[in-house]
C-alpha cells in the first residue's frame, strides 16, 4: 500500500471536531487527523496512545474523508523531510579554485593540431526518448591552440547555445571548468569529450555535500566522503566549497507532491487507459499551485494474521506520505503524535 494525504493551509488539526472516527466526516476540508484501531481520535497536543495500530484521516468535503489503512505500532519508522527549495546544480570538471591544492586540476599533454575537446551535456529533466536530451559541444584544435585557447572556445560554444541547460566557466586560470545549471531543480550531468577525458587528474566532481564545504561528493562516479577508504580531502586536496547543492531539486515543492500524487495514483484507481481517461478517471489534484510543504514519510509492516504464513514470509513495507503546508499548525500535531508512536 502507497498513499499520500495532502493537507490544505490553515485546515489544522483535528482535535476537538471529531470525538472519534465515528465523526470522521466533520473533519475539515484538508484536515490531518490520527485515530486509534478502536476509532478514539488522538490528541495533537499531548497524545495518549494505548491501542498497538492507528491510522489517519483526511477531511474531505466533497466525497467524505480519505483514511489510511491501519499503521502497525510495532515496525512503525518515519522520517521528517523540511521544504527545501531548489537550487541550481553544480558540477567541476578539474578544481574547483577554493583550496590550495590542485590534484584534480586539469593539465592538458602537448596539443596536436586536429585533436577534438569538448563535452557532452545530457538534460536529464527530459525523457529519454527526447533526441535533445543530450548535446555534444566539440571543439578541433588548431596550430597554435593552448589550454587557454581550447577551454575558452568550448566554453563559448556551451554558453552561446541559447537552449543549453548549464552555463560553463572557467576557473582558476585553467584549471578546472564549472558547470552551473541555469534553472534551479533541473538535473543534468556534463562529461568530458574526445581529448577532454585524457586530460591529467582532470576529475569530474559532482558535490552533494551541505552547508559551507561540501561533505561528500562523488568523483569519478565514486563517493568520497569524511569517512570513505579514502576521504574527500585526500582525494581532491580539499573540501569543495565550490560544489555545495545538496538536495538541488528541492523538498516539499508543489511540483514534486505532484508527481507523487501522479505516480500513487494507480492504487487510487488511476489505471493510465490510453482511451476514456477522461471517464475513467476524474480525480482532481489536491497540491496547491506555489505552495511549500513539510513532508512525512512513514512505513510499516502489518503482522501477519494468516497461521498458514509465516512472519519471515509475510507482508511487504507499507508507506504513507502526509504533505502538510508550511507553517500550518499540522505539523506541531503529527510531530508529537508520531513521537509518542
Amino acid at each position: 500500500m502507497r498513499r499520500l494525504l495532502i493537507g490544505l493551509a490553515a485546515a489544522g488539526y483535528s482535535t476537538g471536531v471529531a470525538a472519534g472516527v465515528w465523526q470522521i466526516d466533520s473533519l475539515a476540508d484538508g484536515s490531518l487527523a490520527f485515530f486509534e484501531n478502536d476509532g478514539t481520535l488522538i490528541d495533537g497536543t499531548t497524545p495518549v496512545i494505548t491501542q498497538d495500530s492507528v491510522f489517519v484521516a483526511l477531511g474531505r468535503t466533497t466525497v467524505g474523508a480519505e483514511r489510511s489503512v491501519l499503521i502497525d505500532r510495532g515496525t512503525l519508522s518515519y522520517n521528517k523531510y523540511a521544504y527545501l527549495a531548489p537550487r541550481a546544480k553544480i558540477m567541476v570538471h578539474g578544481d574547483d579554485g577554493t583550496g590550495a591544492a590542485t590534484l584534480g586540476k586539469l593539465v592538458f599533454p602537448t596539443i596536436v593540431a586536429g585533436q577534438t575537446y569538448g563535452y557532452v551535456i545530457t538534460d536529464n529533466s527530459k525523457p529519454v526518448e527526447t533526441t535533445s536530451r543530450t548535446k555534444i559541444y566539440p571543439y578541433t584544435a588548431i596550430t597554435g591552440d593552448t589550454a587557454t585557447t581550447i577551454l575558452t572556445k568550448v566554453v563559448a560554444l556551451i554558453n552561446a547555445d541559447t537552449t543549453r541547460v548549464c552555463n560553463a566557466a572557467i576557473l582558476s586560470t585553467n584549471l578546472g571548468v564549472s558547470f552551473t545549471g541555469i534553472t534551479a531543480g533541473v538535473d543534468f550531468k556534463a562529461l568530458p569529450y574526445m581529448e577532454m577525458k585524457t586530460l591529467v587528474a582532470g576529475m569530474v566532481v559532482e558535490g552533494i555535500g551541505a552547508g559551507g564545504a561540501a561533505t561528500s561528493a562523488i568523483i569519478d562516479g565514486v563517493f568520497y566522503s569524511a569517512t570513505t577508504t579514502i576521504t574527500l580531502t585526500v582525494k581532491y586536496g580539499h573540501s569543495p566549497v565550490l560544489l555545495v547543492q545538496s538536495g538541488y531539486v528541492g523538498e516539499g515543492t508543489a511540483a514534486e507532491i505532484k508527481a507523487t500524487e501522479l505516480e500513487y495514483s494507480p492504487e487510487q484507481g488511476n489505471i493510465n487507459a490510453w482511451r476514456m481517461i477522461n471517464e475513467l478517471w476524474k480525480v482532481p489534484s489536491r497540491v496547491v499551485t506555489g505552495q511549500t510543504y513539510t513532508c512525512y514519510v512513514i512505513e510499516w509492516i502489518a503482522p501477519n494474521t494468516n497461521v498458514n504464513i509465516g512472519q519471515l514470509d509475510g507482508n511487504p513495507k507499507q508507506t504513507l506520505v502526509l504533505a502538510i503546508p508550511v507553517g500550518d499548525a499540522m505539523i506541531t500535531a503529527v510531530d508529537n503524535i508520531l513521537a509518542a508512536l
